[in-house]
């Protein structure tokens, strides 16, 4: 297993499946990336992988018997996106405030409710431009890019003269504020470092 930058994928989990769909054999994989599937008669079988950071793959091999087959996979790198929702006014954590992702084309990619704590987070997002919006008041937009590795995005949330005002700040090892958006609502943007 490597990933799209030829870097090996250790503690993978490779499942070999029969074409209809029964699991043969299961390894994981080492720090170098290798697994192996000894006793594997010829057929059809797909390889399904999944490790943790990374969208899973499924692969389809063929073999006759007796074949040795070295079949590598590479596995796309996902991000992840955390962060606390606050209020303007108070500063304190906003518990249940709904947090909505859409992806570029203004898709919903995922929807979850703060904690008690006011945390959010949506695990397994694919890099790329991202809107965020946290409601519990009025709703806060912020627009970031998730690089490869984890992120954060906080939001303070409250009403201003100009309408809903709301602070989204990301942080990936810099933190900066946003800038004003119209109609009184703050927007940000995150780029890679």
């Amino acid at each position: 297993m490597r990933t799209q930058q030829a870097r090996p994928v250790g503690g993978a989990t490779v499942v070999l499946t029969d074409s209809g769909g029964d699991v043969l054999d299961a390894s994981l994989t080492g720090g170098d990336g290798w697994y192996r599937f000894g006793d594997v008669s010829g057929g059809a079988y797909t390889l399904a992988v999944t490790a943790q950071g990374y969208r899973p793959q499924a692969t389809p091999v063929r073999m006759t018997t007796g074949q040795q087959l070295a079949q590598d996979v590479e596995l796309a790198a996902t991000g992840r996106l955390a962060g606390i929702v606050r209020s303007e006014l108070s500063g304190q954590a906003v518990a249940e405030a709904r947090v909505v992702l859409l992806d570029a084309d203004g898709t919903v990619a995922g929807v979850t409710l703060t904690g008690t704590d006011g945390t959010y987070r949506f695990d397994d997002v694919d890099h790329g431009r991202y809107t965020v919006i946290a409601s519990g008041y009025g709703p806060a937009t912020a627009t970031v890019d998730v690089p490869d590795g984890d992120g954060s995005l906080d939001f303070d949330l409250g009403y201003s003269a100009g309408g809903v005002a709301g602070d989204g700040t990301f942080d990936n090892s810099a933190r900066g504020n946003n800038p004003v958006g119209h109609d009184g609502l703050r927007t940000g943007r995150a780029d890679e470092e």
